[in-house]
């Protein structure tokens, strides 16, 4: 088989949800007659750890780490993490990694990139490798194929999980914001292929760095759901109508996680969504005891005023952050599916992973977001309702005619299957091989 290097700074223990696309393209590509041998870091900073993934490592790929320069960066090193209580140097440790945040180019993780130029160099020559794909974030780990560029005569593929200088989050101005284009710009005309995460994102970088390149050298491959997981799970009637959202909100009212304000932005928030199960339980008061909502992930304590407020205490459930397995349970033993998006035209390319993840259940989605591409593919595969995200008062009448179907025991909606299909990962990873194939 033909060896191709992937590089991905989130690779496991890591537990953030980036993981799982390099994972899943490592998993599937021999089946396409690639080797993948993977090259990540040894002392990361990640935002959530899970060893339990480390059991998802396909057996057969070796894995390398180079060490970095991470003593600025904060994230959880173990099991434990979150209990220590803050002293003094931790104090003066976070004050330091806000100061490297705001300098640091393009990304903190950028002390890892000579690390792992060195070792993918020493890689490349005793695998005899000719490809190599690069996921991103980090965006500093695409500057590792720009010197490997230099110096191999490798194919470089890039892959942007998420947009970089294009994000709905990005909010740098004036002469960072410089810096940072021109190195995309030099990071896209030094690769082969770039890869991004939406047809949407893809048009646009097509037109934002394309100039006097070929428009094949840019490719849309979404995320997906790995089927495979999901069939061994068990489903269960459960009890009450149950609601469940994955991952954290990007407005985050009263805490130190807010990365974003505004109108547009506070879309991106439980809140309309409360408002709506307020106006659903005016309504229908005895559908109250008959539900919970779970969220999974971060649900900053800032909400607890809005949830006393609109009497939602009994039906908001916290479930913190859980190993994989069990968030593969959570997510398939649940009645219907939370997804929320920002208002507004940043938003229409922006497809969170976990929402693979909600087609590869089968359950029912609830969308609060704006036209673009989740609706598209809602309404494509059939697999749930969609509504603007400040729309209360259809948020309420989705909510109730969800609960409605599953008080009667009304069998799911009918869905295309054919276009489910097409975001299994074994399929993504598939269309991956192809585009290497180009190379």
């Amino acid at each position: 088989m033909t060896p191709i290097l992937i590089i991905a700074y989130f690779f496991p223990p890591a537990g953030a949800v980036g993981v799982y696309r390099s994972l899943k393209f490592a998993k599937y590509l021999p089946e396409f007659g690639w080797r993948p041998i993977v090259l990540t870091t040894s002392n990361g900073k990640f935002p959530t750890y899970d060893a339990s993934l480390l059991k998802l490592i396909p057996e057969g790929v070796p894995v390398h780490r180079a060490r970095g320069v991470e003593f600025l960066n904060e994230g959880f090193d173990g099991p434990h993490r979150g209990t220590q209580t803050k002293t003094l140097l931790s104090r003066i440790h976070t004050r330091l990694y806000l100061a490297w945040n705001a300098i640091a180019i393009p990304d903190t993780r950028v002390g890892w990139v000579w690390g792992a130029y060195r070792r993918a160099k020493r890689l490349i020559q005793e695998e005899n490798v000719r490809h190599v794909y690069i996921s991103g974030f980090p965006f500093s780990s695409f500057l590792v194929g720009v010197l490997l560029k230099r110096v191999t005569r490798v194919r470089v593929v890039v892959d942007y999980r998420d947009p970089w200088t294009q994000s709905v989050t990005y909010n740098h101005r004036g002469l960072r914001r410089w810096i940072d284009r021109a190195l995309e710009a030099r990071v896209v005309r030094r690769s082969d292929i770039v890869i991004s995460n939406t047809r949407y994102n893809d048009a646009r970088m097509a037109q934002e760095y394309g100039a006097g390149q070929p428009r094949d050298k840019f490719v849309a491959i979404h995320n997906g759901y790995d089927g495979e997981e999901f069939s061994s799970i068990r489903q269960a009637r459960n009890e009450k109508f149950t609601v469940t959202y994955a991952g954290a909100f990007y407005y985050s009212v009263g805490t130190s996680d807010a990365r974003g304000s505004g109108d547009e932005m506070k879309t991106y928030s439980p809140l309309y969504f409360f408002a709506a199960l307020e106006a659903f339980f005016a309504r229908r008061p005895e559908a109250k005891s008959r539900m919970r909502v779970r969220f999974m992930g971060v649900l900053g304590h800032g909400y607890d005023p809005a949830i006393r407020e609109r009497g939602l205490q009994s039906v908001i459930e916290r479930l913190g952050y859980i190993d994989y397995d069990e968030h593969l349970r959570v997510l398939k033993n649940s009645d219907a599916l939370l997804l929320v998006l920002s208002s507004g035209a940043r938003s229409r390319g922006w497809i969170p992973s976990k929402f693979f993840q909600y087609l590869g259940t089968g359950n029912p989605i609830l969308a609060m977001a704006p036209e673009g591409e989740v609706r598209e593919i809602l309404r494509e595969t059939g697999a749930g309702v969609c509504v603007e995200p400040d729309d209360v008062a259809g948020a309420s009448r989705a909510i109730e005619e969800l609960f409605d179907a599953w008080q009667s025991g009304a069998p799911p909606r009918a869905r295309n299957a054919e276009a489910v299909a097409r975001f299994e990962r074994r399929n993504l990873t598939h269309a991956l091989a192809r585009v290497l194939e180009r190379l």
